[in-house]
């Protein structure tokens, strides 16, 4: 995927660097044929307008474009991920042995934000929750956790499971892989009920936030917040 040197000044520089980019990113794709690479550009242009772009919305605050295309969230970039240092909470999903990203195999992977990512390392308490995960694999997740509350902010679990209790008080942790941007962890944090407020208000700063949803678990009356960080090499 393509990146760029110059930043865009004003909307007008922000379109062309868009096109740009766009244009440089079906390039990459070196079996297509010319004239499809024209067709394909319009249908992108068309299905998606240039000012509801994740990627134009980037150009238009003066940042640069990426070297590669960020993870997902949610189905939309997730450029926050890799433009802050601080954890970001997320909304964790279920754990999905022997699955596949881009045509590779891997033995191990877990949902974060409706995205499935590799796991590549876990603390012994992760691979508990991931053992009973996969035990309940066609379960709803409410049905394993509790669903307590659903908010415009996330959903909030009370947990009352003793295996998944015991768990949770050891704050296990992932470390998950993207084939571009290397390795982040998941870790599940304790936070105290101001924090809790602190994140539903945006006014924490422990923690990165976005507009997205996120998963609160209540154990043994204690609070916890599953969240992503990248890991510096």
């Amino acid at each position: 995927m393509s990146d760029a040197n110059d930043i865009p000044s004003d909307k007008s520089d922000a379109l062309k660097k868009y096109k740009e980019v766009q244009f440089k990113n079906l390039q990459s794709f070196e079996e297509l044929d010319p004239s499809f690479k024209d067709d394909l550009m319009t249908q992108i242009e068309e299905a998606l307008p240039a000012h509801q772009s994740a990627l134009m919305q980037r150009l238009l605050q003066n940042k640069q474009p990426l070297p590669y295309p960020p993870p997902l969230s949610f189905s939309q970039p997730w450029y926050d991920l890799i433009d802050e240092s601080l954890p970001i909470p997320i909304l964790l999903g279920g754990y999905r042995p022997n699955e596949e990203i881009d045509g590779v195999l891997f033995d191990e992977g877990i949902i974060i934000n409706q995205t499935l990512w590799k796991i590549s390392n876990s603390s012994d308490a992760a691979k508990k929750l991931m053992k009973i995960l996969n035990q309940h694999m066609n379960q709803d997740s409410n049905e394993i956790y509790g669903l307590l509350l659903f908010d415009d902010w996330g959903i909030l679990h009370k947990i009352e499971n003793e295996d998944l209790i015991s768990i949770y008080e050891e704050q296990p942790f992932f470390i998950v892989e993207n084939q571009f941007w290397g390795n982040f962890q998941v870790q599940c944090l304790k936070v105290s009920f101001d924090e809790i407020k602190k994140i539903k208000d945006k006014e924490s700063s422990l923690f990165f936030l976005s507009q997205q949803e996120f998963t609160i678990n209540i154990v043994n009356q204690q609070y916890y917040v599953w969240s992503i960080q990248k890991l510096i090499s």
